[in-house]
């Protein structure tokens, strides 16, 4: 058996401190019409300021400054007045997307950027955690939440209370010193929903009988997204998305937005399968 829920993405657009909500509207099997303002999680980044950003990842931009400053130097000297906050990274894709940057400045040497995620105390065990974000790492225990690049898989004991970004590494992060320890200064801020956008979209997510997650091999790309929202956007900028899967745990504020060309109509429902961490939706252009 097939089942729809209909969800509408209004145009109906609030500004609160210049960051945007987007009403949804929810129709139940009932028809009963619900609705709500939702600002996609990632919105603790500071909105973008008019400036010449260097790069754009999904919802983020950057503002790269090749120098060599302390950690403290680089949050209050150059990305505090610019509105802005030093990186933090959210997905090991935006990691690779940072290294490679980087190593497009450097293409013959080593990179290094500290990264918005002091620990509370410089000697372990350290409670690390992110700027503008939910992201912490427990080093007694290893617990964690958010996103987190570790080389050998934890923090090295060693004094440190900043951590630091290497190229050399893959991109591997280690505990360090604050000092004039790395050569770039990264800023990011949140793009969100662009200034003048109005979504109005239809779309159904659906199921068949248990099914409810199309399978990997009829994904054409697949981008890690903070919100349902995001996933919505990214499937209307590319003309030839017809349908996603939207996959993400609950307490998890990065997700995994797998776009797809392919309907439900043409597609076998053995291409389908049980995946309770997974929605598929499908745009109605």
């Amino acid at each position: 058996m097939r089942y729809r829920v209909t969800v509408t993405v209004s145009s109906a657009i609030q500004h609160v401190h210049d960051v945007q909500a987007v009403e949804i509207n929810h129709i139940n099997e009932n028809g009963v019409l619900s609705s709500c303002l939702v600002w996609p999680k990632g919105y603790s980044v500071q909105p973008c300021p008019s400036l010449n950003w260097n790069h754009t990842f999904l919802a983020k931009a950057y503002y790269i400054v090749q120098e060599q400053l302390r950690y403290t130097d680089q949050v209050n000297d150059i990305c505090g007045p610019l509105g802005t906050e030093l990186l933090v990274i959210d997905s090991l894709e935006e990691n690779d997307f940072i290294v490679e940057k980087l190593k497009a400045y450097e293409p013959s040497g080593e990179s290094k950027v500290f990264l918005g995620c002091p620990g509370h105390q410089p000697t372990p065990p350290r409670n690390f955690s992110c700027r503008g974000s939910d992201a912490t790492y427990q080093e007694s225990t290893s617990a964690s939440m958010g996103f987190w690049n570790w080389r050998g898989g934890k923090p090295e004991a060693v004094p440190g209370k900043c951590i630091r970004l290497n190229t050399e590494d893959d991109g591997a992060w280690v505990v360090s010193g604050c000092g004039p320890l790395s050569n770039f200064v990264i800023c990011q801020c949140q793009r969100g929903i662009p200034s003048g956008t109005l979504v109005s979209t239809r779309f159904n997510q659906i199921t068949f009988g248990s099914k409810n997650c199309l399978q990997g091999d009829r994904i054409m790309r697949v981008v890690s997204v903070h919100s349902f929202i995001e996933c919505v956007m990214e499937c209307q900028s590319d003309v030839s998305c017809s349908s996603f899967n939207l996959i993400g745990q609950n307490g998890i504020t990065t997700h995994l937005c797998q776009l797809s060309v392919y309907h439900s109509s043409i597609v076998d429902l053995a291409n389908f399968i049980v995946d309770e961490t997974c929605k598929y939706y499908e745009l109605m252009r």
